[in-house]
């Protein structure tokens, strides 16, 4: 083959290029690399090469961890009894159609009840997706009648009820429900209303903005009130053995529209970071295999976990501080797309995400406060929200900038007005406030400064970014 450089002209022979040391040999430098590698091995004492393959091997073959033992209370313990005493029921329109909903289900429903935790008497548990009311029926055998949520679509009143009878004995459950879209509404209730808060085999239908739902769980979830979520594993066996044999892994097209399929699916490490990024503590996220089929494919798969291949994830994770809207980019893209208000104020590190629209760097942690600097642009416009008019204050918080960087004027405009403040190069958090009139509705903040600078030129670090000060939170409170 002939090699021709750009324009036509015919290249020098390869070797002749490699011999002249213009072309890099790549693959002879791997080679005389390795065999000095392997010179320096054999030159160790014979207990440390045999050490040092025992690691190797770990590392290339790493032992799946102990399979994990849940203790099912004895309500659920007997499969049979359970299956017969929820199939009994007119939810579904045959028995046939129950038990093939519950072949699939069972063993989730087992499992979900198994991860509850002690809850006295009283307690306040909301139900997200209640409907066909199988784990409802199995709190109210503990004495707990949760409230339940469910979406049926558009169009429908906010309240509803659904009346299931028994088959046997004719006995009527009667479900009052409230009816919202957790991907896109508030939910209506008060912040901290529940200690338990179900969502199970939801997350996995939403197709645009489960950090909004995640989000309202947080917050109407008391401080320290537990969530249990359960979802479908991307990375199940029953997906890798598709991918082997050649066939499409995601599910078929829903006559029920978007929601009634799965439209994006998560694997053990993403619901872990996903419940994190979004302001929970997470206790135990882990994948089982709630089938018996395809059990034996997890020793022949490929990966640093075999056990994160069950088909369902479970998982437990506890609500502190204040919710977050945190879109990460391994999950999102095109997120200026979602920017709206959430809260009334900004708070960096909860809605900065939604709420800024542009002209802050990426959250840090300053001086302990999570903050975003400014001076990616000469101008920071945020999107706020207030729920009053009238005679008000805006409250700027934030981090002012190194004595190496000198003082400088911050000044904020709000329905054309603007206000400034002397921010003293200290390094150290501040607040500022000024008085101003306020509108009800969304309106924007604009903030910025009369001066700029560097770190790499103060002196201080390599930092090439144009900076100016750090903001943590802007507020319009009544005056």
């Amino acid at each position: 083959m002939t090699v021709v450089n750009e324009g036509g002209a015919q290249a020098p022979h390869e070797r002749s290029r490699r011999v002249r040391g213009e072309l890099p040999a790549s693959g002879v430098r791997h080679a005389l690399a390795e065999r000095a590698r392997r010179r320096a091995r054999s030159s160790l004492p014979l207990p440390i090469r045999k050490a040092l393959r025992r690691v190797y091997r770990a590392l290339r073959h790493p032992k799946p961890p102990p399979p994990r033992t849940l203790i099912l209370p004895s309500d659920v313990a007997d499969a049979d009894a359970l299956r017969a005493y929820l199939t009994d029921t007119d939810i579904f329109s045959t028995v046939e159609e129950a038990d093939a909903y519950l072949a699939d289900a069972l063993e989730r429903f087992r499992v979900t009840v198994a991860m509850l935790p002690e809850l006295p008497a009283g307690v306040q548990v909301l139900e997200l997706g209640a409907n066909p009311y199988f784990i409802t029926r199995l709190l109210r055998r503990r004495g707990i009648d949760a409230v339940c949520a469910n979406w049926f679509g558009p169009g429908r009143p906010a309240r509803g009820q659904q009346i299931v009878t028994s088959r046997s004995t004719g006995e009527r459950h009667v479900f009052d429900f409230d009816h919202f879209n957790v991907e896109s509404d508030r939910f209506p209730y008060p912040d901290g209303s529940f200690q338990l808060v179900l969502c199970c085999e939801i997350l996995e239908h939403l197709p645009q903005d489960p950090i909004h739902m995640l989000a309202e769980i947080h917050r109407v979830l008391a401080d320290g009130g537990l969530l249990l979520l359960t979802t479908p594993n991307a990375t199940r066996i029953d997906n890798l053995a598709r991918m082997l044999r050649g066939d499409n892994v995601y599910e078929e097209l829903s006559g029920y529209g978007t929601y009634g399929r799965h439209n994006r699916e998560y694997t053990v490490a993403e619901l872990r970071l996903l419940l994190s990024e979004c302001g929970y503590t997470v206790s135990d996220v882990f994948a089982l295999d709630i089938h018996d089929h395809a059990a034996d494919w997890k020793s022949t798969m490929p990966g640093p976990n075999p056990g994160d291949r069950g088909c369902n994830l479970f998982a437990l994770a506890e609500a502190r501080g204040m919710p977050r809207w945190r879109y990460p980019r391994w999950l999102y893209s095109s997120q200026h797309a979602l920017r709206r208000p959430v809260m009334p104020d900004l708070v960096v590190g909860c809605n900065d995400d939604v709420q800024a629209m542009g002209g802050l760097y990426e959250l840090e942690v300053i001086q302990g406060v999570h903050a975003r600097w400014m001076g990616c642009e000469p101008r920071a416009t945020l999107l706020l929200s207030p729920t009053f008019e009238g005679a008000g204050t805006i409250r700027v918080e934030g981090v002012a900038p190194p004595v190496e960087a000198g003082d400088l004027t911050l000044c904020a405009e709000l329905n054309g007005r603007q206000v400034s403040w002397h921010i003293a190069a200290d390094g150290r958090p501040f607040s500022r406030g000024a008085d101003v009139d306020i509108s009800v509705g969304d309106q924007q903040v604009v903030l910025h400064t009369d001066r700029q600078w560097r770190p790499v030129e103060c002196g201080l670090n390599p930092d090439t970014r144009t900076l100016s000060v750090a903001i943590s939170s802007v507020a319009l409170l009544p005056r």
